[in-house]
């Protein structure tokens, strides 16, 4: 680059040479720092691989996690198209929308309902464990997520109220700002209602007790008194929020799993299924809305803009109940086709190892 400022350069090109340079060079660290697919298809059906593969997004180390998503993304994008990618990517992606239509997790289905199926004994006790180590769990949890429940409720009326549906990024920045202010009316409301209980029934004479702070007056004792009750509070709070961070994560899988082990029991009961037009457009995941900031080629009519859902259940809705035997019969059918188009893609060496690789961690893990 030295080159461009040497004697007779035009300052105006020269200027427009480093910045195309630039905007190439983030334009790199930008597809490396990130996951890439040509059309939506392709990212449900290399997600719904990944969780698959790995049973639970949790047991892919986040150190691999972009290197992982975007080597299956790769796997699913050829030049030629076969007849059994295909029908790995339709399968796929049917698992995906009926997952997201029915709020079901790939991971809790996965406990709930093996694919391998187990002696009904042995699932019965599983699910009876599950169930106890919930409830015991979630009683020890109690006392921090009672604090919190203001930052829940405010981080979901703010998610629902300002930002527009669709947009993750939008729904996470408010809820970030609005759950913190919620965390701080909490952890107020909280320890001003200890604090007066301890004054009611004489609590803090017994603290000034303890700590042999009763007949201090003047400036020296209230100052003490002041510090001993902040160190008190920051220590309270920095407890209570480092107990519900350690336990909200575990205890907010087994609520999901709860959850749907109730819609599973629901949907296994015998009913009238839902027709074959009203499943069809449980069939299909909704598209995220277009990023109004980035130009796509599909803008000039290149004609190969992804296929969007036009199909959405907005009018006649499907009980999630009736969705359930569709999604079982769709998750087998996503494992038999991703297990046929892998037997094909294991010629290829590079896949191989790559598959060999995420399988022996998958083992270890």
């Amino acid at each position: 680059m030295p080159e461009m400022f040497g004697g007779g350069a035009d300052v105006q090109a020269v200027t427009k040479a480093i910045v195309k340079q630039l905007t190439a060079e983030m334009e790199r660290q930008m597809w490396t720092m990130t996951i890439n697919a040509p059309d939506w298809d392709t990212l449900y059906a290399a997600q719904m691989a990944r969780d698959i593969i790995y049973e639970d997004p949790a047991n892919v180390p986040l150190r691999d996690w972009l290197s992982v998503s975007q080597n299956l993304v790769d796997l699913f994008t050829t030049s030629s198209s076969s007849a059994t990618l295909d029908a790995a990517k339709t399968a796929l992606t049917t698992y995906y929308s009926l997952l997201h239509y029915t709020g079901i997790s790939h991971s809790s289905l996965t406990f709930l309902l093996p694919i391998k199926s187990k002696p009904l004994f042995i699932r019965l006790l599983r699910t009876v464990r599950h169930v106890l180590f919930a409830f015991f769990s979630f009683v020890f949890f109690l006392p921090p997520m009672l604090l919190h429940i203001p930052a829940y409720i405010a981080a979901k009326f703010a998610a629902k109220a300002f930002a527009k549906e669709g947009e993750v990024e939008t729904e996470a920045q408010f809820k970030v700002i609005f759950g913190g202010v919620g965390l701080g009316v909490g952890l107020g409301v909280g320890l001003g209602a200890a604090l007066g209980c301890l004054r009611k029934y004489g609590g803090l004479e017994l603290v000034w007790k303890l700590l042999g702070k009763t007949a201090q007056e003047g400036v020296l004792g209230r100052l003490k008194r002041i510090v001993i009750v902040l160190g008190a509070a920051y220590s309270s709070v920095y407890l209570l929020v480092r107990w519900h961070n350690a336990l909200v994560y575990d205890n907010y899988k087994r609520l999901k799993t709860l959850l749907s082990l109730h819609k599973l029991c629901l949907g296994l009961f015998p009913q009238r299924p839902a027709s074959l037009e009203d499943l069809k457009k449980y069939q299909r995941p909704p598209v995220p809305p277009q990023n109004r900031f980035i130009k796509k080629k599909q803008d000039a009519g290149d004609g190969d803009s992804p296929v969007k859902n036009t199909c959405l259940p907005s009018t006649r809705k499907v009980p999630t109940r009736k969705l359930i035997k569709p999604l079982l019969a769709a998750r087998k059918q996503a494992h038999f086709t991703l297990e046929a188009y892998l037997k094909t893609r294991t010629e290829d060496a590079e896949v191989a190892r790559f598959l060999f690789k995420m399988r022996s961690r998958s083992s270890v893990e």
